[in-house]
């Protein structure tokens, strides 16, 4: 088998959480007041991209900013359980709705308690789940 020739991060150790501290910041820098975490700056926010957002601000100890994005997804959920496909400013562009988005906040909230064992966090956000 080949293995292609490694030509990133070449003597730095990517396996140190202060190695991700820029992408870190760069989400942080992108969340907003609400919570919202848009793919860019400035943005649009996808539901997964949110989520995933979330996913890296928990994993790099940001706890806080991760359940201010949880937040944002309980308080723009729709009654019927879903999430419009697309927001910009806290306001839904694309009202459409996909039926993947149902799993998300759960495996977002898993990931969440994987890291932290924070089940009485959970446990508070999951009938919106």
């Amino acid at each position: 088998m080949h293995m292609p020739i490694k030509k990133t991060f070449e003597g730095l150790d990517h396996t140190h959480l202060d190695f991700y501290k820029s992408s870190a910041d760069y989400i942080k820098s992108c969340q907003s007041p609400s919570g919202a975490i848009p793919s860019l700056k400035g943005g649009k926010l996808d539901p997964w991209d949110h989520i995933e957002s979330i996913m890296g601000l928990a994993t790099l100890g940001h706890l806080e900013a991760a359940r201010l994005g949880f937040d944002w997804l309980v308080n723009n959920q729709n009654k019927d359980g879903s999430w419009y496909s697309e927001f910009v400013n806290d306001k839904a562009t694309q009202t459409n709705k996909q039926t993947h988005f149902s799993c998300y906040m759960s495996t977002g909230l898993l990931h969440y308690y994987l890291i932290t064992k924070d089940l009485e966090y959970v446990k508070s956000i999951w009938p919106n789940h």
